[in-house]
């Protein structure tokens, strides 16, 4: 089955135009000769074929007036003066941009509602992973939009579920009610990027938006209802809540993952069968690659799958070394498992990572989990009764949101170390291995203190010149450290690019146009600037 799931990741990733007829022809004759390796050729070249239609489906030369029926994809986001969604329109998803009266309808509306609209079509000049992911190979610039009427009871359901909870958390302020709905069902929109940025820099950034585990919290919550039902009454209940947990979500791929997991375990256990982990991920990995290939395309996915893949695999072999309570080892031991299997990933896509990481994810892990459950719970029913009612409920997340927020903040404080792809196969050879090394335990903790310590002396400085930083902006570094920014923006990426370099102080930021108010919020706190020219900056 591993097998399977690689040959069928392959096989997404680099497309073949062959007739669909041929792999699934394959598939049939492998399964009736039971042949393994023609199951494998099988499936690669289906999803394979699959992914060549699936681009082919986004590269459409469609363009001009349009005027018809949409369907909301994705919830509408502001940015700026702009409001931007995801519509399909006659079986085709666009990204639709609004200004003024037709942008103001567009953030009324949610996914899944159905609209009237009138605007201009166009295409997109090249592939890009997100939009691979949402299906998405056009854009709409927005003329007019009106409500025709909203989504069926599915989206119905799951969008009063959001805005129950959301409306619940009013007490908590936008800041971390914006936070608590990022944990709970993954809307991240409102987030800051001051939020942004010290949740990514401390490793934390998978807490932010909905994962796999809210799949695993959100069945413990309902668990003492499904129970009750009969054997297949459960196989019901459990699937019906995978699907509206899913919707509600708005079918991020880690949710996908977990969800198919899920339900495969579910109704192995009705049939009476028992599934090893490995053995689930494998199937659902496949299942889903074959539904939708262009998942391979999407970091998200990848993140998903190896995180999983490393508690599976891995956890059983870290946990028996660690030492301390119960509870602490299990957490302990699936956090480390989770974040070296994603390391790899992280590393060549992102860069360097934070020394604090493990331990912030240590930490952070069982507050995430108790925000999730308390906010499924508690949250919802906040969003029911009177407000003074509701703003009591919500202490106990008021506390663990401060909390979860100084343990971002303290991380992304540390230094980053220079943990190379090669540092992190070391890492998982160590930690596939089985235990060679059996010191005491103030061994270990010396041995750990150490390599930490060793990881952040290891720490480069800056090397002198010129280096671009987000936002087409450069940094100088000679005797003093000049910033010099390019186009506008939040300053996320800025402030980022700014710590993997290892710059903590600015001695001038010159700006040649546009607000710096965006911008200097982010660096508040976290990148310490001396002089400020141009731009029109607050005194």
């Amino acid at each position: 089955m591993v097998f399977l799931a690689l040959a069928a990741f392959l096989g997404a990733l680099v497309p073949v135009g062959a007739p669909l007829w041929l792999p699934v022809a394959g598939v049939i004759l492998a399964f009736g000769l039971r042949s393994p390796a023609l199951l494998l050729v099988a499936t690669a070249l289906l999803t394979s074929t699959l992914a060549t239609r699936s681009w082919a489906g986004l590269a459409g030369d469609r363009a001009g007036p349009v005027e018809g029926t949409a369907t909301v994809v994705t919830d509408p986001e502001r940015r700026g003066p702009a409001t931007r969604a995801v519509l399909r329109i006659d079986g085709m998803r666009t990204v639709a941009t609004g200004y003024g009266p037709a942008g103001a309808q567009l953030s009324r509306r949610h996914a899944g509602d159905v609209v009237a609209l009138r605007g201009v079509l166009g295409r997109y000049g090249g592939p890009d992973e997100r939009r691979a992911a949402l299906h998405v190979g056009h854009r709409l610039t927005l003329h007019q939009l009106e409500m025709r009427r909203p989504g069926g009871p599915l989206w119905r359901s799951a969008n009063a579920v959001r805005e129950t909870i959301a409306d619940g958390a009013a007490s908590l302020g936008d800041e971390r009610r914006a936070l608590l709905t990022g944990l709970v069902y993954g809307d991240d929109r409102a987030q800051s990027p001051g939020t942004e940025v010290d949740f990514r820099l401390a490793g934390l950034t998978h807490l932010l938006a909905v994962s796999g585990q809210n799949v695993a919290y959100a069945l413990t919550v309902l668990r003492p209802l499904i129970e009750r039902a009969s054997r297949r009454g459960r196989w019901v209940a459990t699937i019906g809540a995978l699907v509206l947990f899913a919707t509600i979500t708005r079918y991020e791929p880690s949710v996908l993952r977990a969800t198919v997991m899920a339900g495969l375990a579910v109704s192995a256990r009705l049939v009476g069968r028992e599934a090893s982990g490995g053995r689930l991920l494998a199937l659902a990995v496949t299942l889903l690659l074959v539904v939708d290939p262009l998942l391979a395309e999407t970091i998200a996915f990848r993140l998903s799958v190896a995180a999983s893949a490393g508690i599976v695999w891995l956890q059983p072999r870290i946990v028996p070394g660690l030492r301390g309570p119960p509870w602490l080892r299990e957490t302990a031991g699936v956090t480390i498992a989770a974040q070296v299997a994603v390391a790899p990933i992280l590393v060549t896509t992102f860069g360097p990572v934070s020394v604090m990481s493990v331990p912030a994810n240590v930490v952070a892990g069982p507050l995430a989990g108790a925000l999730m459950g308390w906010g499924m719970t508690a949250g919802l029913v906040a969003g029911l009764v009177p407000r003074p009612v509701a703003s009591v409920l919500h202490l106990p997340t008021w506390a663990m949101l401060a909390a979860l927020e100084q343990v971002a903040t303290q991380a992304a404080a540390m230094p980053l170390a220079p943990v190379g792809l090669a540092w992190i196969l070391v890492a998982v050879a160590v930690a596939a291995g089985r235990s060679w090394w059996e010191p005491s335990r103030a061994g270990r903790t010396a041995a750990g203190v150490a390599v930490t310590a060793l990881l952040v002396a290891l720490v480069p400085s800056t090397p002198p010149g010129r280096h671009p930083v987000g936002f087409d902006s450069t940094v100088v570094v000679d005797e003093q450290v000049v910033l010099r920014l390019g186009r506008e923006g939040t300053g996320v990426d800025l402030v980022e690019d700014l710590r993997r370099l290892n710059i903590g102080r600015v001695h001038e930021l010159v700006a040649a146009r546009g607000s710096l108010a965006p911008i200097l919020d982010v660096l508040a706190g976290r990148i310490r600037v001396d002089v400020v020219a141009g731009g029109e900056a607050d005194p």
